[in-house]
């Protein structure tokens, strides 16, 4: 579908937790907005959503969640609901439940029949701790696992947290171990793939007047977050802004509207995806002036533009904040104040040296000061107790683990 379709090389997470991601998603506004102890994890009432932008210009507006996160109505993990805002139903049946659920719940809304354009809002769940992909594609990827952590061969991570508190992690922790969850892991994205392919072949199959939905539907196939296996200290997500807990897929398929297939490499933001649709459904003037994204239709539409597009893509999570431009990423740590640049033309992404990072460095901190001043108005001591503070509050209801 993709190679059909644009693929985006390089997006970005606005964060690398569920909450505040999917917040920045329905409004694309920045990530810190929604750190209010009053409503989170949901959306505060005065940021308009993506469902509410089009349930007032006629669309039928539906929700299929897996999330315990992403519901409309109270759960263990989000004891205030909160993301339902704009929706006709909101239906949360699946919480948990594996990618059929959704898939088939969804199935079911895009069957019945239209009286009007429709938004349609899915949430699947499976790439997620514990692994433990369905019986169909158990052992494809992952095999038997012989090593000694009976937590490993269950796919479970979350002990790894602890050995990373204490220290010990690097000693018990082997890279074999890493392999075996990585490939659970995968295990999981495989099945999630499948179910995702039932809806396209859904939507390509021709009708009985020969028409085919996708050529009057805008698709958007993109993720929350990523997930660390280590990679630089952290396992699982909702800890840092690298590559492994922010970096995406973003998959559009816009038939009608631009050029297919091609593959669009300047950065990019999920919180791009809420500005596009607008954009391309002729609702631009809706997009909030507030917003930290963008309309990607013109970056599709015109190829010289999008390869000499200078683009940033922002991501926030805890004290972490990260920029990143097509060659570089500028990490900064606010509890610290210090700044790391990472070089992606590298063969293996590295920081590099002061010497050879002044020009880059130069402009990433310039568009980072200008992102702090205008979305992150905490200072670093501020940011850093409610950084722990909602982590305390994550670890209490059981979301890390």
């Amino acid at each position: 579908f993709a190679r059909r379709h644009v693929q985006f090389a390089r997006a970005r997470s606005q964060a690398s937790c569920t909450f505040p991601s999917v917040n920045s998603l329905f409004t694309a506004r920045a990530p810190g907005l929604f750190y209010d102890p009053a409503t989170r994890p949901g959306i505060p009432p005065e940021m308009p959503t993506l469902a509410e932008h089009l349930a007032a210009r006629g669309y039928r507006t539906a929700a299929v969640s897996a999330s315990p996160i992403v519901r409309k109505t109270p759960s263990r993990f989000n004891p205030r609901g909160g993301f339902g805002a704009g929706f006709e139903t909101f239906d949360e049946h699946c919480q948990w439940m594996p990618a059929t659920c959704v898939s088939d719940r969804a199935l079911d809304v895009l069957r019945a029949p239209a009286d009007g354009p429709r938004f349609t809002y899915l949430h699947y769940m499976d790439p997620h701790d514990p692994y433990r992909a369905r019986a169909t594609v158990r052992g494809m990827f992952a095999g038997v696992y012989d090593g000694p952590h009976d937590f490993i061969g269950k796919g479970d991570p979350n002990p790894i947290q602890g050995m990373i508190r204490d220290g010990t992690v690097d000693e018990v922790i082997s890279a074999a171990d890493l392999q075996y969850l990585k490939d659970r892991y995968d295990e999981e994205i495989r099945v999630v793939d499948f179910e995702i392919g039932r809806l396209f072949e859904h939507l390509e199959t021709p009708d009985a007047d020969g028409r085919r939905a996708i050529d009057r539907t805008l698709v958007i196939v993109t993720s929350d977050h990523g997930e660390a296996f280590l990679e630089h200290g952290t396992i699982k997500h909702c800890y840092g802004v690298r590559d492994e807990e922010t970096r995406v897929p973003l998959i559009l398929a816009m038939p009608s509207l631009v050029r297919a297939p091609q593959t669009i490499e300047p950065y990019v933001q999920v919180a791009d995806i809420m500005p596009t649709v607008l954009d391309a459904l002729g609702f631009g003037d809706a997009v909030p002036s507030a917003s930290i994204g963008t309309s990607l239709l013109p970056l599709l539409r015109d190829p010289e533009q999008a390869a000499a597009s200078v683009r940033y893509a922002f991501s926030a999570m805890s004290v972490h904040r990260s920029v990143s431009d097509a060659q570089h990423t500028l990490l900064y740590d606010l509890s610290r104040q210090h700044y790391t640049l990472i070089d992606h033309r590298r063969a293996v992404p590295a920081a590099i040296a002061p010497d050879e990072a002044r020009r880059p460095y130069r402009r990433l901190e310039g568009a980072m000061a200008h992102w702090l001043a205008v979305n992150d108005e905490e200072g670093a001591s501020a940011a850093t107790e409610r950084a722990d503070e909602i982590e305390e509050e994550l670890r209490a209801l059981g979301y890390l683990g």
